[in-house]
């Protein structure tokens, strides 16, 4: 192998090494930004949801007051004592709201579970695609220095075929 070659194949070798790892910091550095972008995005979405139960639970308790004001009102009782009926009415108004307000608990328990396994498998699918930029680069280099060996052949090659090539005899000869 002559001096030039191997500064080809040197050449070849840093450059693809070089590439290589250029790529790798590249993609890294996105996937970085895919990741804030999700924990921002898994924030906004488990914040919407609590904001979202909260008001169910609001108006879950507003009904129910507005039901025993109702019960009161038909009742003559408003603050009075309390008739058997109408005091069983409204214990199963309280219990209906608690329960109501348990299951807007639970909704949310669920679709937190739901939006946080959505996060786990996109961060997982995320960490999956880095790369060690060393890494990138040995391989490229690798890469780089097994195409300049094959592109160092074929150049050889070629200059050895048209080397040992014989004149055309058919071609003009220039005589003046």
């Amino acid at each position: 192998m002559g001096l030039e070659t191997a500064i080809f194949v040197g050449a070849m070798t840093a450059f693809s090494a070089a590439s290589a790892s250029s790529a790798s910091k590249q993609q890294n550095q996105a996937i970085g930004r895919s990741q804030a972008s999700l924990f921002k995005s898994t924030e906004v979405a488990q914040q919407q949801l609590a904001d979202s139960a909260s008001l169910e639970r609001l108006k879950v308790a507003r009904n129910a007051a507005q039901i025993e004001g109702r019960i009161r009102a038909a009742r003559g009782t408003s603050g009075q004592g309390m008739a058997g009926s109408t005091l069983a009415i409204l214990r199963q108004n309280d219990i209906t709201e608690a329960e109501n307000i348990a299951i807007i608990g639970q909704n949310l328990r669920n679709q937190n579970a739901r939006v946080q396994s959505g996060f786990e498998a996109e961060a997982n699918r995320l960490n999956a695609g880095l790369t060690n930029p060393n890494l990138a680069a040995v391989m490229g280099g690798v890469a780089g220095f097994n195409s300049g060996i094959s592109l160092a052949k074929g150049f050889a090659d070629i200059s050895k075929s048209f080397r040992t090539r014989e004149p055309d005899p058919f071609q003009p000869v220039n005589i003046l």
